[in-house]
């Protein structure tokens, strides 16, 4: 059994069986060329334990969602719901200058559903229609908004600390997953929440992480260089954007090895470090002014004394978690020395 087996064990004790007929699809095999990390898997600045694809990411949403739900069409829906992210994923949305929403990157789902006859049949045959499907916001198990915890939200922080970064593992996964229920939210939306404060602030340790580090100039320059390689390409003529809907990250970093930018993707390659400074550096390899970005960030629900309420009112640890959070701020520049 692999590490990613392992994980999904976890999540679910009875497996959805109904959705192995939408993984065997073109359409969801294509996921499992592109990494969930943005690009982290290619250097060494971060401790990737193994590639975790959007496939991956797919399969655990759904899991989560039928775990707590044992909705067919929610939970399809999770299944479902990365279709349209492209190679390379938030990349792209930083190619097109999208850094704060990133969103830019993401085609219309309901075209990319649309479009494929055999994905179509797959959803009549469970009685499932694209209007059930999209908007995915009209489950908030799976799509909710900020500070609330979805099950895509819920795998980023799961997945950022046990594979990424490596701060977490199986167990830690596993401590903080069963403690987990749904509750009402003050809108009065279902959400995944916590019934003990210690699994709920022990979790929110694990997403101050996630946070910050989407927010250090080592995410923000990896990302930047990726976005400015690809983004000469398609200048250049080397490639087009709708290759990074229809290549795989493979194929694309084949195209950059053979182009001008081959030696600066090798360096990116067997980076370790980045340097940092408040003063313009005079002598780089590469360098960004460091920019604000899409703030990713949950407070959880928590059971407490019989109320239901977000972890902030009650934990003085997660107040201190998020102000210090709030008031992140990375080096002015951050750059790679020349060799």
């Amino acid at each position: 059994m692999t590490e990613v087996e392992k994980y999904q064990r976890i999540l679910s004790e009875d497996y959805p069986s109904f959705i192995d007929k939408y993984l065997k699809l073109e359409i969801m095999q294509k996921l499992k060329t592109r990494g969930q990390f943005c690009g982290a898997d290619y250097t060494k600045l971060f401790p990737v334990r193994y590639l975790y694809t959007r496939y991956d990411h797919s399969i655990v949403s759904a899991l989560m969602t039928w775990h707590f739900t044992h909705s067919k069409k929610e939970t399809v829906a999770a299944l479902l719901h990365d279709l349209e992210m492209p190679a390379f994923c938030h990349c792209i949305d930083y190619v097109k200058g999208d850094y704060e929403k990133q969103e830019s990157a993401e085609l219309d789902l309901k075209e990319i559903l649309l479009s494929s006859k055999e994905l179509l049949f797959c959803l009549k045959e469970d009685g499932i229609t694209v209007a059930d499907i999209v908007p995915i916001t009209q489950y908030s198990v799976v799509d909710i908004e900020r500070p609330g915890i979805c099950v895509d939200r819920l795998d980023g922080v799961m997945h950022t600390n046990l594979i990424w970064l490596q701060t977490w593992e199986l167990s830690d996964v596993k401590r903080v997953y069963d403690d987990m229920k749904l509750l009402p939210n003050e809108k009065g939306k279902i959400e995944i929440g916590f019934s003990s404060l210690e699994a709920a602030e022990y979790f929110y340790e694990g997403a101050y992480t996630y946070s910050i580090v989407l927010q250090q100039n080592e995410d923000k320059l990896m990302m930047q260089l990726i976005a400015d390689v690809l983004k000469s390409l398609v200048q250049s003529g080397v490639i087009g954007v709708e290759d990074f809907y229809n290549l795989s990250e493979e194929k694309i970093i084949e195209m950059i090895k053979q182009s001008s930018y081959g030696p600066l993707w090798t360096t990116f390659n067997h980076l370790t470090k980045i340097e940092r400074s408040e003063e313009l550096p005079k002598d780089y390899l590469y360098m960004i002014k460091s920019f604000k970005t899409k703030k990713r960030y949950v407070i959880p629900l928590c059971e407490y004394h019989g109320n239901i309420v977000r972890l902030n009112e009650i934990s003085k640890r997660c107040q201190e978690l998020l102000t210090s959070y709030q008031n992140y701020q990375d080096s002015k520049y951050a750059y790679i020395k020349k060799s």
